[in-house]
């Protein structure tokens, strides 16, 4: 008996100490194995980070990464046919796709030629799967190149890179500023003042650049090619120093557009903007035409900033969709627990050249909100920065260089406008307007004249005006801008170039439209978008805005309830049997069942030790 018991508690003992041991190890290989696999179906080679000599392929570069041992091939007929990267083999419907800056090769690893600021991605992909993919094509002067393929990307794919990888880094000729890389030159075409490529993203005019502009799924992306014949020599700054100040001219009624026709040709194009997706640039628009913004716009917005954690990549991306929350009625210093407005004042402005100050005051104006003292950029500086760019023509450019253009020079003034009570700012305005005034002629599109009408319309300028002030017979602008509507509500941009009507010059006209008509109104300007209380105002008047205190703009403000998570977190029941902490915080689940089978395995050991205690002194008391 007493044999049999010692060899039971032995085997109790190893039994509690081997599995209180070894379960750990068991688990640990068993998640390394996972996250092995999870690691080794994407490798990624910064080409900047090794020693590139002529000749060398993204195929050197792999193999100079992981080593020549850790990649399997098969030579074809096409070339080298990557199946095995560490130890990882592509079977079944899987194989090696290669990507060149986040953007799928157009050629083999072993083909293409890499570059210094290259990003090489080499990814284990299901051929079967969907995959995120977008469109590319190039409007020329005289032809417009669709690619019949859309190319597959990866996570921050840029439209910068799509266009470089697509074309070819040989086809493609930039500028390099620190808000981005300006295009000069694609497949040849070369844009030399007043000509510029511009960026168009499903159809619609894309409010910052190519660099900043990240991929989405479905995407249709377009270069298109800008012919403005727009000459500085046309708009000496000093040419009307003795003529009266456009900024306090006011046209006669016989200047203006048959109001009927206004209203008539905006309620057609508020039917073509709202059978489609409503935009930012559409809400604001609706909403100063007294039409109404669908719900679902604002609710898209709420979406969109759950995602995002309330974070945009451009600066235009905050001012903008700020004031498509004004519009919409929503509070842009806290939605979904955000403050937009935070973000623009405390936010890297002259990343996207002039564009990111003009919209940047134009959104601050837009309510009326107050900067507090410490913040990155106020009023005071934003005016000064502009001021500063004007060039001697008495216009500006969009990179800040010598070369004036109508568009800039138009959301430029429209953004000084409201402040002409400053005297340096009135003479700024007053030059760009004579500016603008002495180019009219030069007007040849939709767009452009939409910008300039919505900058004449804020500066208190009649709108219509001819196009060739000499020649009152001359056509105006406004009526030049309805020539482009189309039966369907809908404008298209330039003639020569197709005369379907396209979201991205609807947008505009349509907001310059409106802009008119509040400016015959005499009903303020089309970015006066107060706080709505309650009903929605219209007008100037003054409104009093009460800022939210907040400490980081890419923060929440705690709301009650609290907003649902967006991050995968597990929301804490009350019924949760989990222990927590005094304050309700679930505890990590970071704890393993080593410790409680130790526990088992000393109970045990003690219940061994005291049987055989109890035992032993049986045994003596029986010997006496």
């Amino acid at each position: 008996m007493k044999k049999w018991m010692h060899q039971m508690m032995a085997v109790l003992l190893v039994f509690s100490l081997f599995f209180g041991s070894v379960n750990t190890a068991v688990f640990a290989e068993e998640a390394s194995d996972q996250q092995l696999e999870e690691s080794n179906q994407i490798v990624t080679v910064d080409v900047s980070e090794y020693e590139v000599e002529e000749g060398d392929t993204a195929f050197d570069l792999l193999v100079r990464a992981v080593g020549e041992e850790n990649v399997g091939y098969d030579d074809g007929q096409y070339g080298k046919f990557i199946h095995t990267i560490n130890d990882v083999q592509a079977e079944g419907n899987y194989f090696w796709a290669f990507y060149v800056n986040r953007i799928s090769a157009q050629t083999g690893a072993d083909s293409f030629l890499v570059d210094e600021d290259d990003i090489l991605t080499f990814k284990l992909v299901d051929w079967t799967a969907e995959s995120d993919s977008a469109e590319l094509e190039i409007v020329g002067i005289e032809e417009v190149q669709a690619y019949d393929d859309s190319f597959g990307f990866i996570e921050g794919a840029t439209a910068f890179d799509l266009i470089k990888v697509v074309i070819g880094k040989d086809n493609l000729e930039y500028d390099v500023y620190d808000f981005g890389n300006f295009i000069t030159g694609i497949n040849g075409l070369k844009a030399e003042y007043p000509d510029y490529w511009s960026l168009a993203v499903n159809d619609e005019s894309s409010q910052v650049g190519a660099s900043d502009y990240v991929l989405t799924n479905g995407d249709l992306i377009s270069f298109v090619f800008i012919e403005n014949e727009s000459e500085d020599e046309g708009g000496d700054a000093d040419s009307g120093s003795e003529e009266e100040d456009p900024v306090t001219e006011e046209g006669s009624e016989t200047e203006r557009v048959d109001p009927e026709v206004i209203q008539s040709a905006i309620d057609s194009a508020t039917d073509y903007i709202l059978a489609g997706t409503i935009g930012d640039w559409n809400a604001i628009a609706l909403r100063q035409a007294r039409k109404e913004v669908p719900s679902s716009y604002l609710d898209q917005v709420k979406e969109t900033l759950r995602e995002n954690e309330g974070q945009f990549r451009a600066i235009t991306d905050y001012e903008r969709v700020t004031l498509g929350i004004l519009a919409a009625g929503g509070n842009p210093t806290n939605i979904e627990g955000y403050n937009l407005v935070e973000a623009i004042y405390n936010g890297e402005l002259t990343r996207q050249g002039l564009n990111g100050v003009v919209y940047g005051l134009i959104a601050l104006d837009s309510a009326g909100f107050e900067t507090p003292d410490g913040a990155a950029w106020d009023r005071e500086r934003m005016i000064s920065y502009l001021l500063d760019a004007q060039n001697g023509s008495g216009g500006w450019s969009w990179d800040g260089s010598s070369s004036a253009d109508l568009d800039t020079t138009a959301m430029a003034i429209t953004a000084l406008a409201p402040h002409t009570s400053q005297t340096e700012v009135e003479q700024s305005v007053n030059e760009a307007l004579r500016y603008i005034q002495a180019n009219a002629s030069q007007i040849d599109n939709s767009s452009t004249a939409s910008q300039v009408i919505i900058a004449l319309a804020t500066a208190g300028v009649e709108p219509n005006q001819p196009e060739d002030p000499s020649d009152s017979e001359s056509t105006r602008l406004v009526d030049y801008l309805l020539s482009f509507q189309n039966d369907d509500g809908g404008f298209y941009w330039k003639d020569g170039y197709g005369s379907d009507s396209d979201p991205f010059s609807t947008d505009q006209a349509y907001r310059a439209l409106v802009a008119y008509q509040l400016y015959v109104n005499g009903e303020g300007s089309l970015y006066h978008l107060p706080l709505a209380d309650g009903e929605v105002q219209y007008g100037l008047e003054d409104v009093v805005v009460e800022e939210e205190e907040t400490t980081n703009p890419y923060e929440k403000v705690e709301t009650e309830p609290p907003l649902p998570s967006n991050n995968n977190e597990k929301v804490i029941d009350s019924n949760n049997t989990s222990e927590s902490t005094d304050e309700g915080e679930r505890l990590p689940d970071t704890a393993t069942n080593t410790f409680n089978l130790l526990l088992v395995g000393l109970v045990l050991l003690l219940i061994g030790v005291i049987a055989f205690v109890i035992t032993k002194r049986r045994g003596m008391m029986k010997e006496e």
